[in-house]
């Protein structure tokens, strides 16, 4: 049984009785009339790949679903299924509800969320158990991506002094993997060491939700990051989710110089102008270790040639 079948026939009691819809990519099961406004779909597949893939999972899946009657744990109306080991995410019109199969990654999440929350603005936890917990849903509004990026570097700026440098010696996986990408990697190298704190890991539009204020969401990867690995995140996947480089050129253009002065400031160290390049590769350097974590080679190679492309988008 693959993993979409497994997860609707294993979680439909916590789904109201209805009929369900999966989004494009089957990603998603969506009652028809359910309100999905804290999750929105970022279609990054194009051309024939993603249309064969399409056929085949509409052939394998059809594109609806009913969910029967009978006793219900929650009242959910939206599933996002994992393509990794991650939660799975209920919707339900006012809270989201988070599940885990083994609970030491419940636990691994909750300690994240508590990291996290002492930096930036994060949903509240209404009650968690054993293998799950529950935040109020954030019911979003479209925001200004670069207010967004601003309210993200502001509160790491004012909440700094918590956040305690260490260095973190990271090492490629393994050697095999360089030959895969040897002509970048020795484009970016910029040593094994660097200065590393806590950070959500996973900075990106798709996680910012915005109700009167902001709010971050998913703390999978929160951890001891690159310093600077939230601000690169955002405003990378931007260009690599969105195709929208409009970010990343104004950082080499330095639209972002009065920002990152004063976040360098807060961590007790001096922003260089000229290691604009140096700052930007030392991202890259973990961005790709951890993509090697994966273990998958497609998403891999698949991030490789975007980092070629953006390389050379920006003149690098």
């Amino acid at each position: 049984m693959s993993n979409i079948a497994k997860y609707v026939n294993k979680y439909s009691d916590y789904l109201e009785p209805g009929v369900y819809k999966f989004n494009d990519t089957y990603t998603r099961l969506y009652k028809e009339a359910g309100n999905i406004n804290q999750v929105v779909d970022y279609n990054t597949g194009t051309g024939i790949v993603k249309k064969i893939k399409k056929i085949y999972k509409g052939l394998l899946y059809g594109n609806k679903i009913v969910i029967n009657k009978g006793e219900k744990k929650f009242n959910g109306t939206t599933m996002l299924i994992p393509s990794m080991n991650y939660g799975i995410k209920v919707f339900s019109d006012n809270e989201v509800l988070t599940l885990y199969n083994d609970t030491s990654n419940l636990k691994r999440e909750l300690d994240n969320y508590k990291k996290v929350s002492e930096y930036i603005n994060v949903p509240s936890i209404i009650r968690y158990s054993k293998n799950y917990y529950i935040t109020n849903k954030i019911n979003s509004t479209i925001y200004d991506k670069e207010e967004a990026l601003n309210y993200i570097m502001d509160s790491y700026i004012k909440n700094n002094t918590k956040n305690k440098f260490k260095f973190v010696n990271k090492k490629y996986n393994s050697k095999r993997y360089r030959c895969l990408f040897k002509k970048i990697y020795d484009k970016i190298y910029v040593g094994d060491d660097y200065q590393a704190i806590i950070q959500h890991g996973d900075m990106w539009s798709g996680n910012v939700l915005y109700n009167k204020s902001f709010y971050i969401i998913d703390f999978e990867n929160v951890g001891d990051h690159y310093f600077l690995y939230d601000f690169f995140k955002y405003i990378y996947s931007e260009a690599y989710i969105l195709n929208d480089y409009k970010m990343l050129k104004k950082y080499f253009n330095s639209k972002y110089d009065d920002m990152l002065v004063k976040y360098f400031n807060s961590l007790g160290l001096e922003y260089n102008p000229y290691d604009k390049v140096k700052y930007f590769y030392s991202f890259l350097n973990e961005f790709i270790e951890d993509r090697i974590r994966t273990k998958n080679l497609y998403i891999f190679y698949k991030e490789i040639s975007f980092i070629k492309k953006v390389l050379k988008k920006i003149n690098l």
